[in-house]
């Protein structure tokens, strides 16, 4: 079954996030599946970043040194190794369908692995300035390199939808994350000491500084529906804003530094179903729902919270199906954080 975390306006929460150390361990919090980190595989290498798969159970750990673990359903598409590429690196993002990925340098350089496709990077602007972030655009035809200074660079068919302002003194002030909004927009930069830049359609949500200016961030992770945001804190420590749902902090072995954070996806719900939509979904049991047309005003909204027994889920979306001959209905799941199969 899919889940998703829903507010009482509507708004989609994040149903887990994993949180990766500088050693490579992570720790899962929510319904996002604990699948291991490098030292499970004995190995010893600094880390710089962790993505998630599109359907959340997998994710890719990327070393400083170019090396690409895959864990879960993550694709093993390669790494700078493979390459003989000595370059310092920012981190790794898939594309939206998971099945490739960009890995960018320090120097604004970008390598794409998969079907990942190159739209350029500083080398093609004569930019010299040292890139700090890349977020890319959901339609896999373009992406946003943040440079140190506080300009943002897009390339493809990304939008630009400004810069960091009052950067005269950059020295001052440092950039560690950019993201995107779910339409693309817009996009948020942070800040380590946990400022937060909204641009385009993206909201300002607020930052660390409002909480306790000493709290430092060093990562960020929006909402599905771009309603929130979880930074991250060096320790381990989330911070939620907007509808964004905590489900724990830290966690991460002792005197190891958190240097990133990635949400599980929401599935595809609240789904609006007709009768005849929703039979070709239960023929799709126990592998998952279809995505199917949905009615623009359905008769009935059907919330389910749930916990645990997704046996007794399955059985009620099975009588509502039985039930609802020539009735339009949405269909809203709510998981409150099952420990069971559940969430998949």
């Amino acid at each position: 079954m899919n889940a998703a975390i829903v507010d009482q306006d509507g708004h989609l929460g994040i149903p887990g996030y994993w949180i990766v150390g500088a050693d490579g361990s992570v720790a899962a919090f929510g319904n996002a599946p604990d699948l291991g980190g490098l030292p499970d595989l004995g190995v010893c290498q600094e880390v710089v970043g962790l993505a998630s798969t599109p359907d959340g159970r997998g994710y890719w750990i990327v070393g400083a040194d170019g090396r690409v673990a895959a864990f879960g359903t993550a694709g093993d598409f390669g790494g700078l190794r493979d390459l003989d590429v000595r370059s310092a690196l920012l981190g790794l993002v898939p594309t939206p369908d998971g099945a490739g990925y960009w890995i960018v340098g320090i120097d604004g350089a970008v390598f794409t692995f998969g079907n990942a496709s190159y739209f350029g990077g500083f080398s093609e602007l004569g930019e010299r300035q040292q890139a700090v972030a890349l977020a890319s655009t959901p339609e896999v035809q373009g992406y946003w390199i943040v440079a140190a200074d506080g300009r943002v660079h897009a390339f493809g068919n990304a939008c630009h939808w400004g810069d960091l302002p009052d950067l005269d003194e950059p020295n001052e002030r440092q950039i560690v994350a950019v993201a995107p909004t779910p339409d693309g927009q817009g996009c948020w930069i942070l800040e380590a000491d946990g400022r937060v830049h909204a641009f385009g359609n993206a909201f300002d949500f607020g930052g660390l500084p409002e909480l306790d200016a000493r709290l430092e961030a060093v990562a960020m992770a929006p909402t599905p529906d771009g309603q929130g945001y979880l930074l991250l804190g060096p320790s381990g420590i989330v911070f939620p804003f907007g509808v964004a749902t905590l489900h724990g902090s830290g966690s991460l072995p002792a005197m190891t530094r958190a240097v990133g954070i990635a949400a599980t996806p929401a599935p595809g719900i609240p789904k609006l179903l007709t009768p005849t939509a929703a039979r070709e979904v239960h023929s799709t049991w126990p592998d998952g729902w279809l995505e199917v047309g949905a009615p623009p005003d359905p008769d009935a909204s059907i919330v389910i919270p749930v916990h645990g027994r997704s046996d007794l889920t399955r059985q009620c979306l099975e009588s509502i199906v039985a039930h609802t001959e020539g009735v339009s209905f949405e269909v809203v799941v709510v998981d409150d954080a099952s420990l069971d199969d559940t969430p998949a």
